[in-house]
């Protein structure tokens, strides 16, 4: 048994050197058909890694600062207007949803949220508000970027954080107060003085402009009531969404409330058409790397048949048959993938740290006004699929020229001149 193995390591070993000393015959071929191989792989890696890397950042703060990982609110809220009062949780709904959430080691924390438009200004000037208040610790945890000042606190009731947009146009800054108006469910007008506690940073100057972040105490001040829109439950294991929603949904159901659950992944629609987009680029762009790889192998291997006219015929004519012919080019088109594409990633590996070091943006998307960083995410998973797209296409690229080479009759080969 241990000589049948060492025979055919041996036999694969000879038929593997034949293979690379046949590619190395035009080395300049090669290299030229190899280098373009490499640079197809670089291209897709790139590509690839730079909207993982994008999808990533993505989901990281569409959970951290918006969705969290589940949401729990009244029934139809998610086909409604967030913002409306038709919908809401009575606070001992909340508190028995948060206390059932808090009891699961896969949580790690809750909050809930209130939605509110109304009008905040000074006696000078004023604007439009959209306000999002929340448990302050909670809030804390979810807050944008922030510029100065302090971000949300229990002990400051009616300390709020604005955007910087809008407290430039307002001119007010930190430590001013301000006031700020809304329409209660019952239509009556109730206002309350708020203070500037922080000044955040967006990444869309329209949030700046009009979302404002506030303590929902203050936020229940001015509703006249206590209530909220969602609860918002965040994970210390995100692997176990599943596990989790589906507990809340029973227990949800076990004591009768009209309430549903909905996945960050169900609400944030945006990130799976942003993400499409871009992977759709990828397929585009997957597909000329195809087409480039076949037309120079094929155009590579017709070139090694017709300089090997007379081999192959003298092959065939010492017994060779033509599978073996057809194996061998076949093994040709495969190793010269094989070693582009391995090229192609080595060079990937060296040129994405680099490229993260110089810190280079994108220009703005639309909507924002801020630059977009060029990242670059090395993944095991990306490698292989760039590695198995260029193997199956410079297989896939030699089977025709292999077939062609395996039907060359002997007695035109051995008088071709």
């Amino acid at each position: 048994m241990k000589n049948r193995i060492l025979s055919i390591a041996c036999d694969l070993f000879g038929f593997i050197k034949f293979i690379v000393k046949n590619i190395w015959r035009n080395r300049r071929r090669t290299i030229i058909t190899m280098a373009s191989i490499a640079v197809g792989t670089l291209t897709l890696v790139l590509l690839q890694s730079y909207v993982q890397t994008m999808d990533m950042g993505l989901k990281a703060d569409a959970v951290q600062k918006q969705f969290g990982h589940i949401q729990i609110a009244a029934n139809g809220y998610f086909e409604g207007d967030e913002n409306s009062g038709e919908h809401m949780m009575s606070l001992d709904v909340v508190n028995l949803v948060t206390e059932k959430a808090m009891e699961l080691k896969q949580v790690d924390f809750v909050n809930n949220r209130v939605h509110l438009t109304g009008i905040i200004g000074t006696q000078k000037k004023s604007t439009i508000f959209m306000g999002i208040s929340g448990i302050p610790e909670a809030e804390a945890l979810m807050a944008p970027t922030l510029l100065k000042g302090k971000l949300l606190s229990a002990s400051d009731p009616y300390g709020i954080m604005i955007g910087n947009a809008m407290a430039k146009k307002l001119g007010v800054d930190i430590g001013e107060s301000l006031i700020a108006f809304v329409s209660t469910a019952s239509g009556s007008q109730e206002a309350i003085s708020v203070k500037v506690r922080g000044i955040y940073d967006a990444l869309m100057p329209e949030q700046e402009k009009v979302i404002i972040y506030m303590p929902i105490n203050s936020a229940w001040d001015l509703m006249l009531e206590k209530s909220s829109h969602r609860i918002l439950i965040f994970l210390n294991d995100p692997a176990k969404l599943d596990q989790i929603s589906q507990i809340m949904q029973d227990f949800i159901q076990k004591n009768n409330l009209h309430l549903e659950v909905r996945s960050w992944e169900q609400l944030a629609v945006f990130i799976k058409q942003i993400v499409g987009m871009f992977q759709g680029m990828i397929m585009v762009v997957a597909v000329i790397v195809f087409l480039v790889i076949i037309f120079n192998i094929q155009n590579t291997m017709h070139m090694a048949i017709h300089e090997r006219f007379r081999e192959i015929g003298a092959m065939r004519a010492m017994g060779s048959s033509r599978m073996e012919i057809v194996r061998s080019f076949l093994a040709e088109g495969f190793f010269m993938g094989l070693f582009g594409a391995l090229a192609g990633m080595a060079i990937a590996l060296v040129l994405m740290p680099y490229i993260n070091s110089l810190h280079l943006n994108l220009p703005p998307g639309p909507g924002s006004d801020k630059p977009t960083p060029i990242m670059f995410t090395a993944s095991s998973a990306i490698f292989l699929h760039a590695l198995l797209v260029n193997l199956f296409t410079a297989f896939f690229a030699s089977i025709f020229p292999a077939l062609k080479g395996s039907k060359i009759k002997i007695i035109d080969a051995l008088r071709y001149v």
